[in-house]
């Protein structure tokens, strides 16, 4: 009897000292900067290395502190934990880092793919005429389809005089519901119809830009405004706003979730916008409908590989800084693009090469900058010869050039714009 009653007295003083223990660990805190230096302490032994485990923990207990101290903290804690997580998730096997991985195992599963519609696989002129058939289609899929035509309901909002041109602000519907901004530039002393060039314009995260940058309405020592520097060459140039920028400007990763939900992925809006500018050049006497060309840098000279590629009324086309082939870009994990600038799930079907070797027979120029960190430069020599070797099918092997802008960035440098200026007067 006298046994049983030491092991519960010895009991009840046990639990005591757990409960006075537990007590403690919650009182100790007298503020909400007692639980911020904690967190730091434990932050500190994560970038150790150190009690990773534990620290994990203590982190998960200082949850249900700060919930009795009434502080909300749990940003900073979530944020520490998630940190020591993936300490803790480092120190596994690498096998078995491998095998859990999903990122490791799309890495490797694009650079294994062989798209459908490749040219480099093909061997004649025929063979690329029906093969570029069903890559159209097969994009224009991809880019969810475009509507029925629908008239344009063009209007001149206003008129500008200019020394060399005249600007109009124009607007037209791409589509029932919705309409595009643009601006064009008409030479002035000038014999009608001119040539006409649709000049895409960037992004560069400077979404207030729009169509204003290749015009000069914005920085215009840029050396980014060929629709100016064009229509003081003597043609008309077209430039709009791509949704999302200028005029346009909103959130371009909500629209891509919405227009996704639909079907109708941004960066196909953004394309069949493109497509309606030639439609809307057509409606304009002064054009010469015979003699459309198109250029582009950066998000605009992607643009400008699928218009070009799309839409065989344009006779010859420019992308400055905006190629490159998907696998090159996974390969040097270069995934800051965003939804304006690549088309989603292209890849099992077709390579960037291959959406420029839509444009053959008709001239295409490829430019970018030695030194262009946005692009896996290096990586493009066999792109550039399968592009060679589909021109050569049809004996136009000078209509395509891949320039190379030696020791310069993403840009488009003065000392090349006449080169690719007189290249466009060439082959327009």
């Amino acid at each position: 009897m006298h046994t049983k009653n030491v092991w519960a007295h010895s009991h009840l003083i046990v639990c005591f000292i757990i409960l006075h223990v537990l007590a403690c660990d919650v009182s100790a805190y007298s503020s909400e900067s007692d639980i911020l230096q904690e967190i730091e302490t434990l932050k500190g032994k994560t970038a150790e290395n150190e009690d990773l485990n534990d620290t994990k923990a203590r982190l998960l207990q200082l949850l249900d502190v700060a919930r009795e101290e009434d502080v909300n903290l749990n940003e900073e804690i979530f944020a520490a934990i998630d940190e020591t997580h993936k300490k803790i998730m480092e120190q596994r096997p690498q096998q078995q880092i491998d095998r859990l991985t999903l990122y490791r195992f799309l890495k490797e599963y694009s650079q294994s793919m062989t798209p459908a519609y490749s040219f480099a696989r093909l061997d004649s002129r025929h063979a690329c005429q029906r093969n570029a058939k069903a890559l159209r289609k097969k994009i224009i899929d991809l880019l969810g389809g475009f509507p029925k035509r629908n008239p344009l309901n063009a209007v001149i909002l206003e008129t500008k005089d200019f020394d060399e041109y005249v600007m109009e602000k124009i607007m037209f519907d791409p589509e029932p519901g919705r309409s595009v901004v643009g601006y064009l530039l008409m030479p002035k002393n000038k014999k009608t119809p001119l040539p006409t060039v649709v000049c895409l314009h960037e992004h560069g995260g400077e979404y207030f830009k729009g169509k204003d940058g290749p015009v000069g309405n914005v920085l215009p020592e840029s050396g980014l405004t060929y629709a100016r520097d064009l229509a003081q060459r003597g043609y008309i140039t077209l430039t709009i706003d791509a949704p999302c920028f200028g005029e346009r400007i909103e959130d371009e990763g909500q629209v891509d979730y919405l227009a996704s939900l639909i079907g109708r992925p941004l960066f196909g809006l953004i394309v069949y916008d493109d497509i309606r500018s030639v439609d809307y050049l057509l409606t304009r006497s002064e054009v010469d409908k015979k003699r459309i060309g198109c250029i582009g840098h950066s998000m605009g000279g992607i643009r400008a590989i699928f218009l070009s590629g799309l839409d065989e009324r344009i006779s010859c086309g420019v992308s400055l800084n905006g190629f490159s082939n998907m696998k090159d870009v996974v390969r040097h994990e270069l995934f800051y693009w965003p939804p304006t600038t690549y088309l989603k799930g292209l890849l099992p079907f077709a390579e960037i090469e291959d959406v420029v070797s839509l444009s053959a027979p008709r001239p295409f120029l490829v430019a970018v900058g030695q030194l262009d960190d946005s692009l896996p430069v290096d990586d493009a020599g066999p792109a550039v010869e399968h592009m060679r070797k589909v021109y050569s099918f049809y004996h136009r092997e000078k209509s395509f050039q891949y320039l190379l802008f030696k020791n310069e960035g993403h840009g488009f440098p003065s000392l090349y714009h006449n080169k690719v200026y007189s290249w466009i007067d060439r082959w327009i």
